[in-house]
């Protein structure tokens, strides 16, 4: 099959070896410097999916940070499709963070959860390992190769969109920067009409996300 299983440089060597070893059968196996995430499927030079790996102890380090937020904009930024992997056991979490005497506030660990899924449209997958993890974000990547997958939009509300709404169903614009676009530029219209270097001229749009906007607006 013809895609790439891209695999990011700035993984730890021993995560790499790990990585590399397990897929070493596979010729499409390579690794890259990713903008984004720990995993990627290449088809044609395009970015079909993104995945992110992270433990549950970094994840809740980056929920407390809210650097989570931040690395969820530029996942969306970089790739169509965008799926998480909570890696390791949750009892395993809660015992090392008493044995620390640190508190543990499982609901917005729950809670960040559930706003990736509903409000940044991410897909989230839990594993107890690295070795399943990367066995599912290969066969991940094998669907997507396979077409078998169609990326879904953001939900439109059936009666009324405003601007926002529209702006927000294209997957890599968050409300933050559709609110920006608008302000700037005042109409979905004049926004359209934008050059993909004019629009490249906003903090958080880069190449892939200009022409995505540019694709989705030229058809309203």
């Amino acid at each position: 099959m013809n895609f790439t299983f891209a695999v990011d440089t700035r993984e730890k060597k021993k995560t790499k070896d790990f990585v590399l070893k397990k897929l070493e059968k596979f010729q499409n196996t390579e690794l890259m410097a990713l903008k984004a995430g720990d995993f990627a499927c290449i088809q044609n030079g395009k970015f079909l999916v993104g995945i992110e790996r992270k433990t549950l102890e970094d994840f809740v380090n980056s929920v407390s940070t809210k650097r989570i937020f931040s690395q969820a904009e530029k996942l969306h930024q970089n790739y169509p499709v965008v799926i998480i992997v909570l890696e390791g056991k949750m009892s395993d979490l809660r015992a090392k963070l008493k044995h620390l005497k640190l508190n543990f506030n499982e609901a917005a660990f729950r809670g960040t959860i559930a706003s990736l899924i509903v409000r940044d449209n991410f897909q989230i997958f839990e594993t107890e390992n690295l070795a399943e993890t990367v066995n599912m974000a290969y066969m991940i990547c094998t669907k997507f190769a396979e077409g078998k997958y169609k990326t879904i939009r953001r939900w439109q509300p059936k009666s009324k969109s405003t601007p926002k709404d529209l702006l927000e169903m294209i997957p890599g614009v968050t409300n933050k920067l559709a609110m920006h676009l608008l302000k700037k530029y005042k109409a979905i219209a004049k926004i359209g009409m934008l050059t993909q270097k004019e629009l490249c001229s906003n903090k958080g749009i880069g190449p892939s996300l200009a022409k995505r906007i540019k694709k989705y607006l030229a058809g309203k």
